[in-house]
């Protein structure tokens, strides 16, 4: 209770549990998030200025933490960045395309909506 009462109280007295969706965040992370952002300055990556020359590294950095992570080489995978669960599925399924021995594409019964929207692309 003492978690919820300081770092959830926005909540108030509802039990929230589409956790899958779009968690809860914490006063805690909001915070964090804001100060961070203020001392960073992030800037469109794509412009030739230095603080967008910054944004860009940091967005590179990330980018091979995460294929490290992944246990992949960067010279064999790259990490691509999409706005969320549905652009990223939309360039799988538009992948598929490119395959000409797909034949099948298996999706489980409990699939997001967004993955049982690839089934148009074969």
């Amino acid at each position: 209770e003492a978690l919820r009462s300081t770092e959830y109280a926005h909540v108030g007295s509802h039990v929230y549990l589409d956790h899958a969706g779009a968690p809860l965040f914490s006063s805690a992370l909001v915070r964090e998030a804001a100060e961070a952002t203020i001392a960073a300055v992030p800037a469109n990556p794509h412009s030739q200025h230095a603080l967008a020359q910054r944004t860009a590294d940091v967005v590179e950095s990330f980018r091979r933490e995460v294929l490290a992570f992944c246990g992949l080489e960067e010279s064999q995978w790259a990490c691509v960045w999409t706005s969320g669960a549905t652009a990223a599925l939309k360039l799988v399924g538009e992948g598929l395309l490119l395959g000409e021995d797909t034949t099948a594409l298996v999706l489980h019964e409990d699939s997001h909506s967004s993955a049982l929207g690839m089934r148009g692309f074969l």
